[in-house]
Formats: C-alpha cells, sequence, structure tokens
C-alpha cells in the first residue's frame, strides 16, 4: 500500500449522489474502518484530514483478518445526521 490513493476510500460520490445528500463530510458524525493491515492504516492515517475538518466525527478502528473482497485492505462505515427538511423520498418509494 504504497501509493496510499484515499479517494478510493472516500469516494466522493458518496457524498454526493443518493436519494440525500450529504453536506459533503460536515454530516458525518461516525466512522468505523475495518482493515486487513494496520500498519499500512497508519502510515496513510492523516489522509482523513483531508476529508474531514474540526469538529471530527468519532472514529472506530478495528483489524480484521479479510473483508467481503480479498483485494480490500480497507472497509469503511459513516454514519451522517441530516436534517429532516433535506431528506427526499426516492421516486417510486412506497409510503406506510
Amino acid at each position: 500500500m504504497d501509493d496510499v490513493n484515499l479517494h478510493s476510500y472516500f469516494p466522493e460520490s458518496m457524498f454526493c449522489g443518493g436519494p440525500t445528500r450529504l453536506n459533503g463530510t460536515a454530516d458525518v458524525t461516525r466512522t468505523t474502518t475495518y482493515t486487513t493491515d494496520m500498519k499500512a492504516y497508519f502510515a496513510a492515517i492523516d489522509e482523513r484530514f483531508k476529508f474531514f475538518k474540526p469538529p471530527y466525527p468519532t472514529s472506530t478502528l478495528i483489524g480484521v483478518a479479510s473483508l467481503a473482497m480479498p483485494e480490500m485492505l480497507v472497509e469503511i462505515e459513516v454514519e451522517a445526521i441530516i436534517e429532516t427538511s433535506r431528506l427526499r423520498v426516492p421516486k417510486g418509494a412506497v409510503s406506510r
């Protein structure tokens, strides 16, 4: 993992697509990172500061033996809080 590319960890599409758009990373309140290579993760840890600004979201790091695809080194789960005024229901969604 010499040439770390965090855009593959935090794809921009994650923050500008879907039924409700995130306000960049400002809406993110928590991240959980799963990695198969702790040493490589810590070598690239400063990269997250290119995406997140203070106040930083809480974060948890978990070392695992493998991820869903063998070539993956990192999986990041992101939780965001979005004001209800910004929520949109996708077309075709069933109302309950």
